[in-house]
């Protein structure tokens, strides 16, 4: 019975530190969370101020959609009408099909192309996929009127 009634209170001992641990560390995870999706923003847009976004016409629309891995959060900066760029700033994807949501790869062709010039790539066609619907999804939102600018267009 002792050993019971010892191994009980190391439990509930357990329990309250690792309660206590995570609701300490919460606050620090959520700030950690938003400070590299803000990082996954950086060469989107010179200024993340909606505000002084707003005054230069950029509007920015966050479209979520499911990818390969799972649900992917989708940054699209539009301009008068045309994409500016486009980010992903969170999602669960494979790594190595990850590798075309990089500025530097596949999803860096929004800043320079036409929406109708890019296509799916094949290796990870159901992410790329997404992102495109995404997209479309984000032009639509913009041409509907659905915006923090819409007043000021």
């Amino acid at each position: 019975m002792k050993s019971i009634l010892t191994l009980t209170l190391l439990c509930v001992a357990s329990a309250c530190i690792l309660a206590l641990s995570n609701a300490h560390t919460k606050s620090y995870i959520q700030q950690n969370i938003e400070k590299q999706e803000l990082a996954r923003l950086e060469g989107l847009v010179d200024e993340l101020d909606r505000e002084l976004l707003c005054e230069q016409g950029i509007e920015l629309f966050e479209v979520e959609r499911r990818g390969y891995g799972g649900e992917m959060s989708v940054v699209v900066a539009i301009q008068d009408g045309s994409v500016l760029g486009v980010r992903v700033v969170r999602h669960s994807e494979t790594p190595g099909f990850d590798d075309v949501l990089s500025p530097d790869d596949w999803i860096g062709r929004f800043a320079v192309e036409e929406l109708e010039g890019i296509d799916a790539v094949t290796r990870a066609t159901v992410t790329t996929g997404a992102v495109l619907l995404a997209v479309e999804d984000a032009i639509r939102l913009y041409e509907s009127g659905v915006g923090e600018c819409t007043e000021k267009r």
